[in-house]
C-alpha cells in the first residue's frame, strides 16, 4: 500500500463523547470524552462542487485516525439520543458537518471510504510478521501488517489512516439548529424551529343544507333562470345544497426521532381530534391563533438506522386549518358553524364540561399541539 498521501495544513476539530464498551464490535473497554482532528486533503481531484439553480453539493477528501474513525464518522454525520436534563428527558440533536466557506445551506450527508493510509514504516503497536512483541489487547489497530495491508484480528483491513470522501448537500428539512442543545430550554421552546418540513395545501370543503334548522336560504327569484323553472316566492333551497368552506391542510414532518425513547406516544393520542388552546407555531409557519388548528393524525415512517447505529423514524403530523373572518367580522374556528345568514356562530355540548379548560365543551375538545414537539 501506498504511504499516505499529502494533507492540507488546516485541522479542525470535532468533539466526541464518552462511550461505553461494545466488545463484539471492537470496543473492549469504555472510551473517554476527547476532542479529535481530522484533515482535508490537498491533492488535485479530492475536491468539487456542482451548482444548479435550486441547490449545491460538494465533495471533499477527509482524513482521520483509524482509532477514531467510527467516533468521528457518527459526530460528522449527526445523529440524536434522549437524555434526562433537569428532571425531564429532552430530545438533544448533534447536528451534521455544515461545510465551510458555503453560503449554501450545506451538510455532510455521506462519507465513503476511499483509502487506508499508513506511515512509511509500520508502527510498533502492530504486529509485523516476523517481529516479536506484545500487542495491547484494547489496540484497535492491533493485527498482522500483511502484504502492504494491516489486517485486523478477524481479519478485515485496516490502518493506521482513513481517508473518506465526504459529500455535502441540502437537506429534506430548512433548519438543524446548532450543537447539541436540547429540544425545550428553560423559559422558551426551540425544538420546532428544526429537523420540521411544514407544507400546506387548500381543502375546500362543501358543507351540505341539512334537512332542518338551517332556514334562511331561498332561490332569489330577481335571477331570470329561477323564475322560468317555475319557483317563486321564498321557495327554501334544496336540502343538500353545498356551501363551500375554506379549510388549509398543514403538514409538519419531523425527521430523525429515536424510536427509543423519542416518540411522544402520549401526547400523539391525548392530542388526536383536537383544537389547539394555545397559539400554535410561529415557527415554521405564521402562528396560529387558538381553535384554528385541528390535528387529524399522523404519518409515521419506516424506522431507519442512523449513523450511531440507533433506529429512527419521521413523523408527519396533519393538521386542518380554519380561520379568517366571516363578512360581520367575526373570528372563524373549528369551535364556530355556518349560519343562514352567512356568519359564523359558537356552538356548545349541553352539559359537558372540557376538562383542559373548566368552560362548557365546544364542539371539540382542546389541547396545546406544541407539546406533540416534547419527547416523553
Amino acid at each position: 500500500m501506498a504511504q499516505f498521501p499529502p494533507i492540507g495544513t488546516t485541522a479542525p476539530t470535532v468533539s466526541l463523547p464518552a462511550e461505553p464498551a461494545d466488545p463484539a464490535n471492537g470496543v473492549p473497554g469504555a472510551l473517554g470524552a476527547k476532542v479529535a482532528t481530522y484533515k482535508t486533503l490537498s491533492d488535485a481531484g479530492t475536491w468539487g462542487e456542482q451548482r444548479t439553480a435550486r441547490a449545491s453539493t460538494a465533495k471533499v477528501r477527509l482524513s482521520w485516525d483509524t482509532v477514531d474513525d467510527w467516533r468521528i464518522t457518527k459526530a460528522l454525520l449527526g445523529y440524536s439520543y434522549v437524555a434526562n436534563q433537569a428532571g425531564q428527558n429532552e430530545l438533544f440533536r448533534v447536528v451534521p458537518l455544515r461545510r465551510p466557506r458555503s453560503r449554501a445551506k450545506a451538510y455532510l450527508r455521506e462519507l465513503n471510504l476511499v483509502g487506508v493510509g499508513r506511515r512509511s514504516s509500520a508502527p510498533n503497536n502492530i504486529n509485523t510478521l516476523g517481529q516479536s512483541g506484545a500487542v495491547p489487547a484494547n489496540d484497535p489497530n492491533a493485527g498482522a501488517y500483511v502484504g502492504g495491508v494491516y489486517m485486523d484480528s478477524d481479519g478485515w483491513p485496516t490502518g493506521e489512516k482513513m481517508t473518506y470522501e465526504a459529500t455535502f448537500g441540502p437537506l429534506d428539512w430548512p433548519s438543524v439548529g446548532t450543537g447539541d442543545a436540547y429540544s425545550w430550554t428553560v423559559g422558551g421552546f426551540s425544538e420546532m424551529n428544526r429537523y420540521t418540513k411544514g407544507v400546506r395545501n387548500p381543502r375546500p370543503k362543501e358543507l351540505k343544507i341539512p334537512g332542518a334548522g338551517f332556514g334562511g336560504l331561498i332561490y332569489d327569484t330577481a335571477d331570470a333562470a329561477v323564475g322560468a323553472a317555475g319557483i317563486t316566492g321564498t321557495t327554501p333551497a334544496a336540502i343538500g345544497t353545498p356551501i363551500v368552506q375554506t379549510e388549509i391542510e398543514y403538514t409538519y414532518t419531523w425527521f430523525q426521532l429515536p424510536v427509543s425513547g423519542g416518540i411522544p406516544e402520549a401526547a400523539l393520542k391525548y392530542n388526536l381530534n383536537k383544537v389547539n388552546s394555545q397559539p400554535f407555531d410561529g415557527y415554521v409557519f405564521a402562528q396560529f391563533p387558538v381553535y384554528t388548528m385541528l390535528f387529524k393524525g399522523w404519518r409515521e415512517s419506516d424506522p431507519y438506522p442512523g449513523s450511531d447505529g440507533a433506529y429512527y423514524v419521521d413523523l408527519t403530523y396533519v393538521f386542518g386549518f380554519r380561520g379568517g373572518v366571516d363578512p360581520a367580522g367575526n373570528a372563524i374556528n373549528w369551535h364556530k358553524v355556518a349560519l343562514p345568514n352567512g356568519t359564523y356562530g359558537t356552538i356548545r355540548r349541553q352539559g359537558i364540561t372540557d376538562p383542559e379548560t373548566g368552560q362548557p365543551m365546544r364542539l371539540y375538545q382542546q389541547a396545546d399541539h406544541m407539546k406533540l414537539w416534547q419527547v416523553p
